[in-house]
């Protein structure tokens, strides 16, 4: 069962770009591509450019949120 921990407050893609699951470059080309793509949230637009895993954004997502995995 999973328990709460503090929550993050980082940007998920500062927590991916920090735990070395993306580059910089990477992350800035996925930021680019989400500001031109409304509705389109930062995690998916990592997945759908192949520079994270589903499983990696939500690991992150659950940090944000102070759950352990």
């Amino acid at each position: 069962m999973a328990t709460a921990r503090p929550r993050d407050e980082r940007q998920i893609g500062a927590i991916l770009f920090e735990a070395g699951a993306i580059t910089a470059d990477q992350l800035a080309e996925a930021l680019r591509v989400h500001r031109e793509t409304p509705g389109l949230r930062l995690g998916e637009t990592l997945v759908r450019l192949g520079y994270g895993t589903e499983e990696e954004v939500l690991r992150a997502r659950a940090m944000q949120l102070g759950i352990d995995t």
